[in-house]
């Protein structure tokens, strides 16, 4: 296997298990441990934060990785959309998601109008439902995309 073949893999193994550590362990340690509701919801935004602009790197050495790689890959072109779809999910989560989940947290502290609160709560869970939904796709995407890569290199072996 070449190097960029190995690449890819690592990427997008390490793109996997960093997004299950921070869903699945991280996040909800936080919220369990951190009294405060609000407090744990500004550190949860700010290990998003910092996690998104790792996936946008993860994006980008996906893509240029597979752009590099000479190697022959059955599915390249399915791969190379799925990771254009990923760092599309990445610059969302980063530019416009997680800050507006931010900015309806520190509202929803500021204020005493419980209308307006309820409102606000609203808000937030449609975003962290959409938040998990997204995620839920993008865990799919990278399982299916190591299936994929897996696949390949299992049908160039009998091909030898």
């Amino acid at each position: 296997m070449k190097w960029p073949m190995k690449m890819i893999l690592l990427i997008l193994g390490a793109w996997l298990f960093t997004t299950v550590l921070v869903d699945f362990f991280a996040i909800p340690a936080v919220f369990q441990n951190v009294s405060k509701r609000f407090e744990a919801g500004m550190v949860g935004m700010s290990v998003f934060s910092r996690f998104n602009t790792l996936e946008i790197l993860f994006a980008l050495g996906l893509i240029i990785s597979l752009w590099c790689s000479k190697t022959p890959i059955v599915y390249k072109k399915a791969v190379m959309v799925f990771s254009f779809i990923l760092l599309g999910l990445a610059v969302t989560y980063k530019f416009y998601m997680t800050p507006a989940i931010t900015e309806i947290n520190l509202k929803m502290r500021n204020e005493i109008n419980t209308v307006v609160i309820e409102a606000l709560e609203k808000e937030h869970q449609l975003f962290h439902s959409l938040y998990v939904k997204l995620d839920s796709a993008k865990l799919f995407i990278l399982m299916g995309m190591i299936i994929l890569l897996f696949v390949n290199k299992e049908r160039k072996r009998s091909n030898l």
